[in-house]
């Protein structure tokens, strides 16, 4: 019996259970086939097999399901519906224009017609202003900017919620356009709809970042702080952007409520240990981080403050094995590697300090095939190191640190032996 799957594929898609959905209805699908019953219900499980499909990523099986209720009922709105959205995906744009406006004729007769439907369940009648969306951004597409805007009105005047609809045109400006100016005007008419809207404010926040508008993104997150989130993302940004502005006390209470919602959060951990080792808490800070490196090993960050804090206070030994460890994991090479060309520069192990050098111009993209001579080349290197991140001042204070160490031993060495146009260099040292 086709029936009890049907319904039990019907009651898995409503919670969620999209696998479960898809083989409940394609059972009561192959069921019903094998008995030659052309209930219309079986239109449906065809839907309810599509959608699954769709929300579990397969396109191919969403539209083949799609296309097989249409061969048994062409004016089968869902099907049309689905179509649309797997074109959407796609970014057939020509297929999203024709099974959205069919599927919009035929919503409109139905309205108006209830009863031309029959037995057939119109699942997506309140899907109106989804695929006014799609069309606009069809539209958009095949650079139709006018089409598009009416469209993006339609579906704003057929949604429930307007915001919604603003909202949704504005993330796909933003996220698939780049059309950043675009995305903000209906993010704008989005929060004139709903000025208390969080994911509104969010959306925002991402646009100003985008931007490079660091205290608008700033403002936008504070309004959502204020709207109560304890969206683990906005407060771990908010948390970050305060504590680049020096809003220690507003830092801190973002991350004590990150804490008190799930206590192994990694991410405020870390805050919390940049926040000690900023105020100069360097025994707070250690055990922050310690305890980040315990929530997640494989995270750079903390073995990066860990030997920062450690050269702080006069382990060079352990500062090495913590920084070598963050080049293990494959990110913060940079300061890593910049920090390790101070230690090994100071303790005079020159090979050492040429290959932490290396991995500066690996990461850099700068060219590693040059001749090295003696010290002063390396005063060249790391010129040409310094200007590459001069846009980034932590790292350029770095190197500048490391450039006037250099320079140092360049003319320690130069009076040891007599002259000043190049620095012995340590016999071990390999020619890059």
């Amino acid at each position: 019996n086709p029936m009890p799957h049907h319904y039990l594929g019907t009651s898995y898609l409503s919670r969620g259970m999209n696998e479960e959905a898809a083989r409940e209805s394609v059972i009561s699908i192959e069921l019903a086939e094998q008995k030659g019953d052309e209930h219309p219900l079986y239109i449906w499980a065809r839907h309810n097999a599509a959608m699954a499909y769709f929300r579990m990523g397969d396109l191919d099986k969403a539209r083949q399901y799609s296309l097989d209720a249409l061969k048994k009922y062409s004016d089968h709105l869902d099907s049309h519906y689905m179509l649309a959205m797997v074109a959407g995906e796609r970014s057939q744009w020509m297929d999203v224009l024709s099974y959205g406006v069919k599927y919009l004729e035929l919503r409109d007769m139905f309205e108006k017609n209830p009863e031309k439907a029959g037995l057939v369940i119109n699942a997506t009648m309140n899907e109106g202003p989804a695929i006014h969306l799609l069309i606009g951004h069809a539209r958009h597409a095949l650079g139709e900017i006018s089409e598009m805007e009416k469209e993006y009105q339609l579906a704003a005047e057929l949604a429930g919620d307007k915001w919604q609809a603003w909202w949704n045109a504005g993330c796909f400006h933003l996220d698939r356009t780049g059309n950043l100016d675009r995305a903000g005007r209906y993010l704008e008419a989005a929060l004139q709809e709903a000025p208390d809207q969080q994911e509104v404010w969010y959306m925002l926040a991402k646009l100003y970042s985008k931007k490079g508008i660091v205290q608008e993104e700033k403002r936008c997150l504070e309004k959502i702080w204020n709207l109560g989130t304890e969206d683990p993302v906005v407060l771990n940004r908010l948390a970050s952007l305060c504590l680049e502005a020096g809003q220690g006390d507003f830092a801190t209470r973002i991350l004590e409520k990150m804490i008190r919602i799930d206590p192994s959060n990694y991410n405020a951990i870390c805050s919390f240990g940049r926040l000690h080792q900023e105020q100069g808490n360097l025994e707070n800070a250690l055990g922050y981080f310690k305890r980040a490196v315990e929530v997640y090993p494989k995270g750079p960050e903390p073995w990066l403050h860990l030997g920062e804090i450690s050269l702080e206070l006069g382990q060079p030994s352990e500062a090495r094995d913590f920084f070598e460890r963050v080049l293990g994991l494959g990110g913060n090479a940079l300061p890593a590697a910049l920090y390790l060309c101070e230690i090994e520069l100071r303790e005079n192990r020159i090979v050492e300090f040429v290959n932490a050098t290396d991995k500066i111009l690996k990461e850099l993209q700068l060219n590693r095939e040059r001749a090295i001579n003696g010290l002063a080349d390396m005063v060249r290197v790391l010129e040409e190191i310094r200007n590459a991140v001069k846009d980034r001042p932590r790292l350029e204070a770095q190197a500048d640190k490391v450039l006037a160490l250099l320079r140092a031993r360049v003319k320690e060495f130069a009076e040891a032996v007599g002259q000043g146009d190049q620095g012995g260099i340590d016999s071990r040292a390999p020619a890059h």
